[in-house]
Parts: structure tokens; sequence; C-alpha cells
């Protein structure tokens, strides 16, 4: 018997999760800035399909089977809220690994990387001062069986390094600060119009 996982996946998935005003994943930030996240896609959402689920679903399984390897069983991402209050803006990042001079973000894909990508450098970068760490590294975790052996290897493949750069993180959430007025006032837009304060649904 065969069984389609594939609606409930989907559903999982397309869940919407709350949007708290004025609160920013440090994930979403390279795409707010280079224009591919409009104020409306990040207040409203956009369904994401059956390909883009599964890949989504794959990469965190990969991440918590890292984080297992690396920290045993009760080992958990870290987060940190960052407050800036002269903007008004909240910025919340997950680190999927912290050493004590550095930290490391995993990024999967179907394809092999040779280096990471700019939303994955930008990230890294914003993750030094938010969890106060030298610096970042992004690696692409990889099965590969070597020409001269039978032994399969998982390994982590380093696509690159960012430096802590307080300076460029001050800038970086003054560009994100005019997004964030835009969205006031879709905030703003009157109760009949779909406005919700607080938190969005």
């Amino acid at each position: 018997m065969d069984i389609d996982l594939t609606p409930r996946l989907v559903a999982k998935m397309n869940k919407k999760r709350p949007r708290t005003r004025g609160r920013y994943s440090a994930s979403d930030v390279y795409s707010i800035l280079a224009g591919y996240m409009s104020p409306e896609d990040w207040m409203y959402g956009s369904p994401k399909d059956a390909k883009s689920c599964i890949a989504m679903s794959k990469g965190s399984s990969i991440h918590a089977f890292i984080q297992e390897i690396l920290g045993g069983r009760d080992y958990k991402e870290q987060k940190v809220e960052k407050y800036i209050p002269e903007l008004g803006i909240t910025l919340v990042g997950m680190a999927d690994w912290l050493e004590p001079d550095e930290g490391w973000e995993f990024k999967s894909s179907v394809d092999t990387m040779q280096k990471a990508k700019p939303g994955h450098k930008m990230q890294a970068k914003l993750y030094c001062t938010m969890f106060e760490r030298p610096r970042f590294r992004v690696f692409q975790p990889l099965e590969w069986t070597p020409a001269d052996s039978t032994d399969h290897k998982f390994w982590l493949k380093e696509l690159g390094v960012e430096m802590r750069d307080d300076e460029w993180f001050k800038a970086t959430m003054l560009k994100l600060s005019k997004f964030h007025l835009k969205l006031e006032d879709l905030w703003n837009i009157p109760k009949s119009n779909q406005q919700l304060k607080g938190e969005l649904f």
C-alpha cells in the first residue's frame, strides 16, 4: 500500500506563523534588502509548493542530525533577540552551532555549492554581531564516497567565513528600518482592510 504524505506535509509547512510588529528574522534580511520580499510578502506570506516544502523539511532534519552528532541528543539551536531601540526593530536569529570563538551555519542543497550565496553571507555576518562572535562559518553538509575507497563519508564543506563588523551591522539595520517604516503603513490599514495589531495570523 502506498501512502501519499504530500497533502499533510504541504499543509504543515504552509501553516501560517504569527508576524509580530517590528520583529524580523535575520534569515529574511537579504531577501528584504535585495527586493525579493515586499512588505506585503512579509506581512501575508505566499504558499509554498510541494517541492519547496520537501526541501525545507529535509534541511531541518539534516540540521538536527548534525547538531546531535556534534553536541548530543539534547543540543538545541541557540536563539538570540537583538533589540535596536532607536529604530524600534528586534532582529531574531537561530544559530546552528556555536563554538567559544566562532559560529557555524549549515546550508543544505540538492546541488553541491562552491561558495556561500549572498543571503548566506549576510545572515552569517549579522550573526557575528548578534551572537558576539568574531566570525561565522558557512558549511554545506555533503555525502561523498572517495574514488579510491568504499567508505562513504558525511562531512561539512566550508563555503565561506564572515567576520564581525559592528559598523556594517548598524548600517544594515538602518536600511532595514526603511522597510520597517513601509510595514508600519500596512499595520495601520483600517481593520476593515485586514489590519491586525500586535500579531498577524
